[in-house]
């Protein structure tokens, strides 16, 4: 393809989003502005659109006029450019980017200290609610984000669509869709804050992250909350406002919940906004690199739900599509490469030229910020590059899966069966920091008190009605319909206390093998493997968000031989299960691969981890102190805890957290003992406390081997998503060979 049209598609297809919507396609939702001037200029034109055949509202302009005054000293609005915009004074912006630097460490205490502080009350506005607001839904705080929001209504302050987005996102991070879906459903009412793309986006994500709960005899989240959500916005804002984004999510939900017919006729939806047109059976043209790596991802949910049910024909076909989309946008991303390098060079000579030569366009001011601008496309590139070999390489492993299948097999009902006692889902989201969170703990503990409750997201979200002979005339919500759904398979996995009876669902032959779990599981590479070399123990694969969980019992099921009858897959919040699912003493191991640090600097202060092994708090993350002390009572004694991290400060915290642990409850953990540890590639390169006569944390380096319980693996390939990541070059640590790694034993 010649790089000049390439280019010209390439601006057109950008001038016409542009129309649609100032959000990326697949960036993440809600982010803070970037600029407090541009934010008021965009508020000004965008976020308050007119209504439909008439002028805007006097009084809204009125009370937007009132908000601009908020700043001292300064003349509130001036003319510029023939529009008017807010002049911001310099504490205000000095405000922004110390709340930004806070928010993007995730220190949220401090953060609502600076916001809160009586010295900012003239210059804080509604631009710095946004930014703590966003912290607030980062850090899994709803509660403090609506204090924030609702202080701004009280004293009369705009609450722009940003805000609300904001907000939207602490609700789906936080697994709180009931809440969520109240809140999109008002803004679709609103006359002035009617969700955006972005809006509707950062909804869908959510829904992804948590499928479907009961609360009140109502159902949010999954597949019912994006559909609602998908109807309403289309017929507010209309079908060419949504994005590649909304498409892909919202088709990954519905192959999810094995709508197939549905999924099919919104990928065709798709196709043709985009101008993809298929010839033959699998060959792809026009559409750009966003459009069709969204096909590949479609078509990849789709043949994984066609292998599901058995339906190998259409399997093989949905994975040839697959592999053609996933061709034909590797070639995009290539030539937009180029094309962007061509126009990085042409940039650069006329800036030299115009200021002078080299000398004098290193002395420009603009060179880091075009770096950095480099850098980000460059991983982006990377990333982009890798996500579609990772979709490839699934596609033609779901084509050799599919030759296992013959007439006599029963698949729909095997995988009713399945469902049933093979996957648990009792919470889901974007964050692990639930333990404040009232509406989750309502949730949970109206799963105790009714243990058909955890049926519900089975039957919604994971396709259990769509298995069941009378799927087309059972109301799906109504819990006697979806009793007589599920007929004779056993529901008896949950026992009276909430926790999980495993003899159900491993069956009595499987009875006194040893249990293993890992917390935080991703897409599940690493814990399928352990199940399938490791026969003779269970293993349980625990993931917060509802995606992921399908995705690994998808690995657990479709295996070239014979399902994983060895495997439990739960969604739920990792502290939370070990607490209210598990009874104590119940695992021989732990295992953490790779969790995700709270944020990429924490813990580099050396104080700051002294801090935490004294007790002090502690960032929001997977592995805090209360993760770690319920790790410690679910084991058994001699029992280990066993994590793995590629990233060194991180690595750090830790063991500063579990040494907290161990001063604070000195019967729960103890370090390895000589002759407990045979993993001879690990070498011990810190020590943490031990020096007052208690235990201390030792924190190793190495490959991790059969020596911590890790089965082998082939080095070249990687154990997991991550590795492979790593070794495609992207990532902050895509260069270290050796992984730090922290082993500790039950008392």
């Amino acid at each position: 393809m010649v790089f000049a049209k390439l280019f010209e598609d390439t601006q057109k297809r950008n001038r016409d989003e542009a129309k649609v919507s100032t959000a990326s396609s697949n960036t993440e939702a809600a982010s803070p502005p970037k600029s407090h001037s541009e934010t008021v200029t965009r508020n000004r034109k965008s976020d308050t659109p007119p209504l439909k055949g008439k002028a805007r509202s006097t009084d809204h302009n009125k009370s937007s006029s009132l908000s601009y005054k908020r700043h001292r000293g300064v003349n509130p609005v001036e003319r510029q450019n023939g529009s008017r915009r807010k002049v911001v004074s310099q504490e205000a912006l000095s405000l922004s980017r110390q709340l930004q630097e806070l928010s993007r460490q995730k220190r949220l205490d401090q953060a609502l200290k600076v916001y809160w502080s009586s010295q900012n009350d003239k210059i804080r506005d509604s631009h710095h609610a946004c930014i703590v607001v966003d912290c607030c839904s980062r850090c899994g705080m709803v509660e403090k984000a609506e204090k924030i929001v609702a202080d701004l209504r009280r004293k009369g302050s705009i609450v722009n669509v940003e805000t609300e987005t904001a907000l939207l996102k602490g609700y789906a991070h936080s697994g709180m869709l009931h809440a969520a879906m109240d809140m999109f459903r008002q803004m679709c009412q609103s006359k002035f804050n009617r969700p955006n793309v972005r809006t509707l986006n950062t909804l869908l994500r959510g829904c992804m992250w948590t499928a479907s709960t009961k609360r009140d005899g109502h159902v949010a989240g999954g597949v019912i909350s994006s559909e609602e959500a998908w109807q309403l916005y289309t017929s507010t804002s209309g079908v060419d406002t949504l994005d590649s984004s909304s498409y892909e999510y919202s088709i990954t939900l519905l192959t999810q919940a094995l709508r197939i017919k549905q999924a099919t006729r919104r990928i065709e939806d798709f196709r043709a906004k985009y101008g993809i047109n298929l010839k033959g059976k699998a060959s792809f043209s026009g559409g750009d690199q966003s459009g069709t790596e969204t096909l590949a991802v479609a078509y990849l949910g789709l043949a994984r739900a066609f292998a599901l049910r058995g339906d190998s024909p259409n399997t093989w076909l949905a994975c040839q599509r697959v592999l053609n989309a996933v061709k034909l946008s590797q070639t995009y991303l290539m030539e937009l490469e180029q094309v962007a390098s061509i126009e990085s060079s042409g940039k650069k000579r006329r800036r030299m030229e115009a200021q002078g030569g080299k000398r004098a366009w290193k002395k420009g001011g603009d060179d880091k910020s075009e770096e950095k601008d480099n850098r980000r496309a460059s991983s982006n590139s990377t990333f982009r590059t890798h996500r579609l070999s990772e979709i490839a390489a699934e596609a033609k492993a779901l084509i050799k899966v599919r030759g296992k299948y013959s007439a006599d097999l029963k698949p729909q009902s095997d995988l009713a069966s399945r469902l049933m006692v093979s996957l648990f889902y009792f919470s889901g989201g974007g964050t692990t920091n639930m333990i404040a969170n009232k509406e989750l703990k309502q949730l949970t503990a109206s799963k105790r008190e009714d243990p058909f409750a955890y049926i519900i997201p089975t039957w919604t979200s994971f396709g259990l009605s769509e298995l069941t002979e009378r799927a087309e005339s059972i109301v799906h919500l109504d819990e006697n319909s979806i009793r007589d759904g599920i007929g004779s398979v056993d529901v008896r996995a949950l026992r009276d206390d909430g926790t999980i009876n495993f003899d159900t669902v491993f069956g009595t032959t499987a009875k006194g093998r040893p249990l293993d779990i890992e917390l935080g599981a991703g897409f599940g590479d690493w814990i399928a493997r352990q199940a399938f070399h490791r026969p003779k123990r269970n293993h349980i694969a625990v993931e917060l968000r509802a995606d992921r969980v399908h995705q690994i019992f998808a690995k657990g099921t479709l295996q070239a031989t014979q399902p994983l009858d060895n495997l439990c897959v739960v969604g739920a919040e990792s502290g939370d299960f070990l607490k209210d699912r598990l009874r104590s003493g119940s695992l021989a191991t732990v295992f953490v691969n790779h969790p995700e640090p709270p944020t990429q600097t924490f813990g580099g202060d050396r104080s700051e981890l002294e801090a935490i092994q004294k007790g002090g708090g502690e960032p929001a993350h997977m592995l805090t102190s209360g993760t770690l002390e319920a790790a410690a009572n679910s084991l058994h004694s001699g029992g280990r805890l066993v994590i793995v991290t590629d990233n060194r400060w991180y690595a750090r915290l830790l063991a500063s957290t579990l040494l907290k642990v161990v001063r604070q409850k000195p019967d729960l953990f103890r370090p390895p003992r000589p002759k407990e540890f045979h993993a001879s590639n690990l070498h011990q390169m810190e020590y943490f406390g031990g020096s007052t006569g208690q235990a201390g944390v030792p924190l190793y380096e190495g490959q991790p081997n059969e020596g911590i319980g890790h089965v082998k693996y082939d080095v070249s390939t990687g154990a997991s998503y991550f590795d492979r990541l790593w070794k495609s070059g992207a990532g902050l640590h895509a260069e270290r060979q050796t992984r730090f790694i922290l082993i500790m034993y039950r008392c």
